[in-house]
């Protein structure tokens, strides 16, 4: 059975519950020894405001108190903190949602460190957590994933997109019709930021720590990061996708690297008489791969930005080479 990289909260967590912090008692912070950070234990009293999935026994509305242990760095920022009550506010009236496991149904013991997997801030994720449950309790089929994908692209964020490609991670793996599917949604201007990203990553991450999907799954990322990179509500991650995840996936993530025919297809090129076109390179991926037929728009798209000087988020010597017929990682020391 394959391993990999990419979770799911939703599906890792037998129970979610979202709490309301009512009443807090903790004492001074103190130095943790052997650690170099700082701790304090105390309680905190939460009322049920809601069970998003499993049971707990208590009814919504009850009230419990836990025994919590924070640590801390003495500073603003947590790193590797250990403690799901150290990374989420205690402040009376602060609503978390936390992610349990089967190992109880009473609302105390659940939010211990021994039961409770993950505590945030609920928030927005509240919303998205039960669009990504509520698809979850119908038991879709990898095809009503994609179904549910597409038409629910402007509103799904990151934990939904994070159930759908994990739900339907072997379908997608096993067909590339809808590794494709699901791409056109991770690719399209119309999806949610968060849920782009996330489509993005998690196929990369999947596909770069088992090095068991086919190349053409490779490919079809490849493409699609490099679609994504067009476009500037990506932010910073525009930048990450061209000098990290690409570079990468085309050279490194398979038991070969990719071309540039491999990902957009072959340019035409001028023939004899008959204007014949260059066949493919060695290793390319199959024409009857989706795509790659109307992928050469995409490329003349990405030549002119990576030439473009304005635009630094989209710099790229190696990849905008690369594009050209030549080795991403040509020069490098």
């Amino acid at each position: 059975m394959t391993t990999y990289a990419v979770t799911s909260e939703v599906l890792e967590a037998a129970t979610i519950v979202q709490v309301v912090v009512d009443d807090v008692a903790l004492g001074d912070w103190t130095p943790e020894p052997g650690t170099g950070f700082q701790r304090r234990t105390g309680t905190v009293t939460v009322r049920l405001a809601d069970v998003l999935k499993g049971r707990i026994t208590e009814p919504v509305g009850t009230s419990v108190t836990v025994d919590v242990v924070l640590r801390g760095t003495g500073g603003p920022r947590l790193g590797d903190v250990e403690g799901v009550w150290s990374h989420v506010p205690t402040d009376s009236g602060a609503r978390l949602v936390a992610f349990c496991d089967a190992g109880t149904r009473s609302l105390a013991l659940a939010l211990t460190e021994e039961h409770c997997q993950r505590l945030i801030v609920s928030g927005p994720v509240l919303a998205d957590l039960r669009l990504a449950i509520g698809l979850q309790r119908r038991s879709p089929t990898a095809d009503r994933l994609l179904a549910e994908a597409e038409r629910q692209r402007a509103t799904g964020g990151a934990v939904f997109a994070r159930y759908v490609w994990v739900a339907a991670r072997e379908a997608l793996r096993a067909s590339l019709d809808r590794f494709d599917r699901l791409m056109r949604v991770a690719e399209d201007p119309a999806t949610r930021v968060e849920a782009q990203e996330t489509y993005l990553v998690s196929a990369y991450e999947d596909i770069t720590f088992t090095r068991a999907y086919p190349a053409e799954r490779r490919a079809r990322l490849a493409r699609a990061m490099l679609a994504s990179t067009l476009d500037p509500r990506l932010g910073e991650l525009r930048s990450t996708l061209l000098g990290v995840y690409v570079p990468n996936l085309i050279a490194t993530a398979g038991p070969g690297p990719l071309t540039a025919d491999d990902v957009f297809g072959t340019e035409p090129v001028p023939g004899p008489a008959t204007g014949a076109v260059a066949g493919p390179a060695a290793g390319a991926v199959p024409a009857a791969a989706p795509g790659p037929e109307a992928a050469p728009d995409l490329r003349d798209a990405l030549r002119a930005e990576l030439d473009d000087p304005r635009d630094p988020a989209t710099t790229s010597p190696a990849l905008r080479a690369w594009l050209d017929g030549s080795d991403p990682h040509d020069g490098e020391g």
